[in-house]
């Protein structure tokens, strides 16, 4: 989830949810973890005058305070489905002459509870929420007929160029001379525009003659193949809070979220031969594993002094691979006997990338992570608040900075104070 807020970049919001930064660290545009609904009691988003506290934003501060138990058990349950049977054809599908819907099934279940542990001094609150989805997704692609791979191309001219005979030609390079002139028709057993068996490319044809054949043949040369596939998506939000009134002046919480996310992708859409994905989540799987920590204690001196603290964790970590490299197999160099293309490292295993004015071949996803990424980030706030002397401390590590390679850890922190004397206090915002 991202926005622009004041005309800045995505990324020059901030988000915070019970203490805790709620951002991305590898896309800090983006909010690492969104609570469910049901764990929402309040959201305040200032967009200017930013306390200390809402510090480090130049477009929106977000903060997102959660449900605390109270000494009424109270809770909730809900669930929602949805199905191939409530939806339309797609165009696509129209167009393909699909007459099944496929597969299509959603489901958000979930709820939550919270109550007294001990009345007046212990609160808790919990919520879960599934989400538990199998969409479908369809392309068209561009597959090579059969007609070529014998190398005849005498279809394949568009507007000809006619040699001296009057006849269509396609120019063989090895003949005429080095600045393309006096070049003669490429030719086999005397058929014209058609390449000769023996300097066809060995490697491109082990590929082509794994593309599947085009299944809407009176399409002609191009978006004559729909491919459909179903991807994946299993993910569970927890979250468990509890409130304790140590005395009448000293209140503590204790908070902590996870998320955890398991994607499978629709598969690619030439099969064996590679291509783009047919859904919209990246080739391959990822399993994903957010978690926001968080403590905090609010004591009141009296009744115009207030000390207030908060210390938050947040942990990303994400582990996505291909599908081509998890068998593996060094396709490029070991199949298709092109150097170059793969290397030692198991992350280099698979297919390389083909592209051409067809549909594309090999594996197109180098973008999506091959590694482990894990990423934390750690935060601490002191608020003094008093009636004429506002004064407020701020330890933070920049939620942008990347974590030194290969540690998954890392700490970085930087000091913000904010001060204001008697008669000069910000405008609330």
């Amino acid at each position: 989830m991202s926005n622009n807020v004041n005309g800045q970049q995505r990324g020059a919001n901030n988000t915070r949810v019970d203490g805790s930064a709620d951002i991305l660290v590898t896309m800090p545009h983006h909010a690492v973890y969104i609570p469910p609904v049901e764990s929402i009691e309040e959201v305040n988003v200032s967009t200017n005058n930013y306390d200390a506290e809402q510090g480090m934003t130049g477009g929106a501060a977000v903060t997102v305070a959660t449900k605390s138990g109270t000494n009424e058990f109270h809770g909730s349950l809900f669930g929602f489905h949805n199905n191939s049977a409530t939806r339309a054809f797609t165009w696509d599908e129209h167009r393909a002459g699909v007459t099944k819907k496929p597969k299509t099934i959603q489901n958000i279940n979930g709820g939550s509870i919270g109550g007294p542990i001990k009345k007046d001094k212990l609160f808790f609150f919990a919520d879960y929420e599934g989400l538990f989805e199998r969409a479908n997704r369809s392309r068209f692609q561009s597959v090579v007929p059969k007609k070529y791979f014998n190398g005849d191309l005498s279809s394949f001219l568009g507007d000809p160029i006619l040699d001296a005979s009057g006849h269509s030609m396609i120019f063989d390079p090895y003949t005429g001379n080095p600045d393309g002139t006096g070049r003669s028709v490429i030719s086999s057993g005397g058929a014209a525009n058609v390449i000769p068996p023996g300097r066809l490319n060995g490697p491109m044809m082990k590929l082509l003659n794994l593309l599947p054949d085009p299944n809407l043949p009176e399409a002609g040369d191009f978006s004559n193949y729909f491919v459909s596939g179903t991807q994946k998506l299993n993910r569970s939000n927890i979250d468990a809070k509890v409130n304790w009134n140590r005395t009448k002046k000293h209140q503590l919480y204790f908070k902590y979220s996870t998320m955890v996310a398991k994607f499978t992708s629709a598969g690619s859409s030439l099969g064996a031969a590679g291509g783009q994905d047919i859904g919209d989540g990246g080739l391959g799987g990822c399993h994903t594993r957010t978690q926001i920590g968080g403590m905090g204690s609010t004591y009141t001196v009296s009744s115009n002094f207030l000390i207030d603290a908060t210390l938050g964790w947040t942990r990303f970590g994400q582990a996505c691979q291909p599908l081509d490299q998890i068998s593996g197999v060094n396709f490029g160099s070991d199949v298709l006997r092109i150097p170059g293309t793969n290397g030692p490292d198991p992350r280099e295993a698979g297919m390389p990338a083909f592209y051409s004015n067809w549909s594309d071949l090999g594996n197109l996803e180098s973008r999506l992570p091959q590694r482990p990424v894990l990423h934390h980030q750690r935060q601490r706030k002191l608020d003094q608040g008093h009636s004429r002397n506002p004064f407020r401390v701020r330890l933070s590590p920049p939620p942008h900075e990347p974590l030194p390679a290969g540690t998954g850890r890392g700490t970085a922190w930087c000091v913000l104070f904010q001060f204001w004397p008697p008669g000069l206090e910000p405008l609330s915002s």
